[in-house]
């Protein structure tokens, strides 16, 4: 997998103290990792797989930052032909209205990073376009769900393992065939 942090990736906010949490500056961060700098090793990572590894089909897969740069890079020529993303964030329109390749995200329900407002705004753009799309929200879930949850609550767990069945399923669909 590319290192696209480029070795400062995001502390787990689960696993920080309240203190350490209120101390962390995610907008400090977020301005050190800008796309133009997250998209240079997308786009050297899609030439090699490319090129000197013959790889025919790319499939990608985001799951909160890097759901925004699996939808970026279903944009005509950037090279991902299916993308699944897992509750998003960053997501601009702009982002949404160039894709021209299948995307499937899983949505949480309570999420600040994809709130209902900006999924429904997804959810139109994607309407309109010729575009194989799916977007399922998983109810009583938050940001990060597909990652990391409770696994002793079943809602909670039975989403988290959808989640992954979905993106198997979508790209067994899309890359696979």
């Amino acid at each position: 997998m590319p290192d696209i942090f480029h070795g400062d990736p995001a502390p787990d906010m689960l696993l920080m103290s309240a203190e350490e949490r209120a101390k962390f500056d995610f907008q400090a961060w977020i301005a050190k990792h800008p796309p133009s700098r997250v998209e240079t090793v997308i786009e050297t990572t899609i030439k090699e797989m490319r090129s000197s590894m013959g790889v025919k089909k790319i499939g990608a897969v985001g799951y909160c930052f890097g759901g925004r740069y699996v939808m970026r890079f279903l944009a005509s020529g950037r090279g991902v032909d299916a993308g699944f993303a897992a509750h998003p964030s960053l997501v601009e329109s702009g982002d949404v209205e160039a894709i021209v390749a299948p995307l499937s995200i899983a949505a949480a329900e309570m999420d600040r990073a994809f709130p209902a407002e900006k999924r429904r705004e997804t959810e139109d753009i994607l309407f309109r376009k010729d575009v194989p799309y799916q977007l399922t929200l998983y109810g009583d879930c938050e940001h990060g769900f597909a990652v990391r949850c409770d696994l002793k609550d079943q809602k909670k767990k039975f989403a988290k393992e959808s989640a992954y069945f979905q993106a198997i399923r979508w790209f067994d669909e899309w890359v696979k065939n």
